[in-house]
C-alpha cells in the first residue's frame, strides 16, 4: 500500500522546480510559467499606471501635458520598479515561506529570465539608433558622450567611495551603467563583476531610482524649457548647477555618516 501511494505520488512533497509562489502548487504549474506570467503581469501594470497618470495629468493641466508626459513615459521603468518591489513585498508577507533549495532554484530561473531580457534590450536599443538623427552632429555627439562619460566616472570614482565604501567597485559600475543609460544598463554592467547579485548594489538603483525621479523632476522640467530661449538656457544652467552642488554636498555628508 505505502509502495502504491510513492508511485501516484500521493504524500509527496512537490519537487523544487514545481512549487509556485506560494508554495507548494500543482505539478501541472511550472514555475518557470509563474515567473514569466509574474513579469508580464509588472509590464501590463506598469503600461497602465503610466496611461493613467498621463491621462491624469493632462485633464488636471493640459498646459504643462506636453512637457511632463514624454518625461513620464520616458522613465516607466521607475513605476515599473516600484510595481515589482511592491509586489515582491506583498508576495513575502502573505505567501508561503518556501525551502531553500527552491528559493534557490526560483532565483536562478529569475537570472535566466532577465538575462534572455537584457540581451534582448541591449539589441533592441542597438537596432532602434536612427543614425539619420545624428547625421552633421558627430563632431558634438562624440565630445559630449566621451567628455560626459569620463566626467560621470571620475565624479562616481570619488562618490562611490563614500556611499559604497563596501562594495565599492559594484556600486560604481553599476551606478555609472545607469546614469549613462537606465537602471537596466545599471544591472547589465553589474551582472558582468557581480553575476548572482550578492552585493546590495542592485537593490540600491531600485530604490535609489525612485528618490531620484523625485530629486530629479525640477532639473528635467528645467531641461524640457531650456531649449526656448536663449536667457531660459543660462538661467536653467545656473539653477541646475547650484541644485547640483547641494545634492552633492547632501550625498558626501549623508555617506560620511553612514561609515562613521
Amino acid at each position: 500500500r505505502k509502495q502504491g501511494r510513492d508511485q501516484r505520488g500521493e504524500g509527496a512533497q512537490p519537487a523544487a522546480g514545481q512549487e509556485g509562489l506560494s508554495g507548494a502548487m500543482p505539478v501541472s504549474l511550472d514555475v518557470l510559467s509563474l515567473q514569466a506570467a509574474g513579469v508580464g503581469v509588472i509590464y501590463l501594470a506598469t503600461y497602465w499606471v503610466t496611461r493613467g497618470l498621463t491621462a491624469g495629468i493632462l485633464a488636471a493641466a493640459p498646459g504643462a501635458s506636453g512637457t511632463v508626459t514624454p518625461l513620464v513615459w520616458g522613465f516607466n521603468f521607475i513605476i515599473g520598479s516600484a510595481l515589482a518591489m511592491l509586489f515582491r513585498g506583498l508576495m513575502n508577507k502573505f505567501g508561503r515561506q518556501a525551502a531553500p533549495e527552491t528559493i534557490r532554484h526560483k532565483n536562478e530561473i529569475l537570472n535566466r529570465i532577465s538575462g534572455v531580457c537584457f540581451d534582448y534590450m541591449v539589441v533592441a536599443g542597438i537596432a532602434s539608433i536612427r543614425l539619420e538623427d545624428i547625421r552633421g552632429l558627430w563632431a558634438p555627439f562624440l565630445i559630449m558622450t566621451v567628455a560626459g562619460g569620463v566626467i560621470t566616472w571620475l565624479y562616481l570614482s570619488m562618490v562611490c567611495k563614500r556611499v559604497y565604501p563596501d562594495y565599492y567597485s559594484q556600486g560604481l559600475i553599476a551606478m555609472f551603467g545607469m546614469l549613462t543609460g537606465t537602471i537596466s544598463s545599471g544591472v547589465l554592467l553589474l551582472r558582468e563583476i557581480d553575476p548572482d547579485l550578492s552585493t546590495p548594489a542592485a537593490n540600491q538603483l531600485l530604490v535609489g531610482s525612485g528618490f531620484a525621479i523625485i530629486l530629479g523632476a525640477p532639473m528635467l522640467l528645467l531641461i524640457s524649457i531650456a531649449a526656448r530661449s536663449d536667457v531660459l538656457t543660462w538661467t536653467s544652467l545656473g539653477i541646475m548647477v547650484v541644485y547640483f552642488a547641494a545634492m552633492v554636498v547632501v550625498i558626501l555628508a549623508g555617506g560620511k555618516k553612514a561609515k562613521a
